[in-house]
């Protein structure tokens, strides 16, 4: 919602200036000069301001985040919820935990899926994933405590639209965790999440 207020008010902005300009009856070269400096700081502005916010310490590619964080505002939730669990499936892989095996995760599963089709409440989801985030919390190792906190955040995204982002980011702290915040495999993995998105559309 912000970032549509920001692309609104964007071109309002531009409009505004090329009012302006022509009042003050300025040379063509100087409008140039005065509107390009205005769009800079308007750009300055736009990298301040995405859809969602990071909510943990992560090394990250930002320039996907941001392609990532465009397509998530124009994706539906039930969408999100689908790609969510896809990335939680496909972290538990890397991280060699068996998803069949913990039974918070397969009834996780199930309640997110059956909430995609109306069988399930936004209650019932955001408990699933409590339930997981507890598991989250009782684990030693950080890199399954994470990879388990995509889970959480990926059920849960049922529940708001929101988790959908903060599974992908806790996706990248876990790789960050596995490769010692190799930028290379933190860019992989981001262009993996922005590719599956993209399958939505």
């Amino acid at each position: 919602m912000l970032y549509r207020v920001f692309l609104l008010f964007k071109k309002a902005h531009f409009i505004i200036l090329l009012r302006h300009y022509k009042s003050l009856g300025l040379s063509n070269h100087r409008k140039d000069t005065l509107f390009s400096k205005n769009i800079a700081k308007v750009n300055i502005l736009r990298s301040c301001i995405m859809p969602t916010k990071v909510k943990i310490k992560i090394k990250d590619n930002s320039e996907l985040r941001m392609k990532i964080d465009e397509l998530y505002e124009k994706t539906n939730q039930v969408d999100l919820a689908k790609w969510s669990l896809l990335m939680a499936k496909h972290i538990l892989d890397i991280v060699d935990i068996d998803c069949n095996s913990i039974d918070a995760i397969v009834d996780g599963f199930i309640v997110n899926e059956l909430w995609q089709t109306g069988k399930a409440r936004m209650y019932d989801v955001r408990q699933a994933g409590f339930k997981i985030h507890k598991i989250a919390r009782e684990c030693d190792s950080e890199i399954e405590k994470t990879a388990l906190r995509v889970v959480g955040q990926a059920v849960s995204s049922g529940h708001m639209r929101e988790h959908a982002m903060v599974s992908s980011d806790y996706a990248i702290k876990t790789i960050g965790l596995i490769s010692s915040n190799d930028i290379d495999a933190i860019t992989f993995e981001r262009e993996w999440q922005l590719n599956e998105l993209k399958k939505f559309f």
